[in-house]
């Protein structure tokens, strides 16, 4: 794999894409690690952003081991945005907390009572 970057500038190791950006192969992966290019700027290859992009490189590995386990899943919450996923979890939670089977005994005697109610009228 390798990491680009975009540029409107061009120059003799970019490659033109389309509508005036060009792309550049910044870092490549090779026996289990990042490895800068001779043009790769120097803040790419340093320690920090070379971990940062190999840490990225294991989340990534793990989602798409984790997405063949997804026909196995009963909901799908997307946690990009923290505050959307738990307002989805929480309501998984609540209609998990109101299926018929955890409250049959609540339901029949509803229905009995409903019944009796209305059958008197």
């Amino acid at each position: 794999g390798q990491f680009f970057l975009a540029t409107t500038k061009d120059q003799r190791q970019r490659v033109y894409m389309q509508r005036g950006i060009f792309v550049e192969p910044t870092l490549y992966f090779q026996d289990g690690h990042s490895h800068a290019f001779d043009w790769t700027y120097r803040d790419y290859q340093s320690e920090k952003y070379i971990t940062y992009l190999e840490q990225v490189r294991a989340r990534l590995r793990l989602a798409v081991e984790e997405s063949r386990q997804m026909p196995e899943y009963d909901y799908i919450v997307i946690n990009d945005d923290l505050g959307k996923a738990c307002e989805e979890l929480h309501t998984l939670i609540d209609g998990q907390h109101r299926r018929y089977a955890l409250n049959r005994e609540f339901a029949e005697q509803l229905q009995e009572d409903l019944y009796r109610r209305f059958k008197e009228e």
